[in-house]
């Protein structure tokens, strides 16, 4: 297994395992306009793990500023390792990469948002370190 940068050429993979993180289909051409945003960013990195040529795990962060933090802050945004991945150590790996690149930009936290439904995935985040420290809102306009 391989984590490398995630480029253009790996649109349709990371839009599959963005779908089955969501447990939805996007537009998949809205879909491409966030990605391509996204991916042309210099906060915004992607990463993903690839076994075979395919690719098999996505981690989406960026680095800025946050004010309610007065620090430079890494936020997780999306990491997801495909289902029939899972339990091999690639998430952790992805999680670890993205904390070395955070600590590599000056970053003095690390932090994300899992939804309230994902009790393995809140396992995951506490066993690596990660503690329990807000609540998420939204409003759907």
């Amino acid at each position: 297994m391989e984590i490398r940068s995630c480029s253009e050429s790996d649109y349709q993979e990371v839009y599959n395992l963005i779908c089955e993180l969501e447990a939805t289909q996007f537009d998949p051409g809205l879909f491409q306009i966030a990605f391509n945003s996204k991916l042309n960013n210099i906060n915004c990195l992607f990463l993903v793990a690839v076994e075979n040529n395919s690719v098999i795990a996505f981690c989406g962060f960026t680095i800025d500023y946050h004010l309610h933090h007065a620090k430079k802050v890494a936020v997780i945004e999306e990491l997801i390792v495909c289902s029939h991945h899972r339990g091999k150590g690639y998430g952790k790996q992805l999680l670890d990469r993205a904390i070395a690149i955070a600590k590599e930009n000056h970053c003095d936290i690390i932090e994300l948002t899992s939804g309230l439904d994902r009790d393995k995935a809140h396992e995951f985040y506490l066993k690596n370190g990660f503690t329990k420290s807000s609540f998420k809102f939204k409003k759907e306009l």
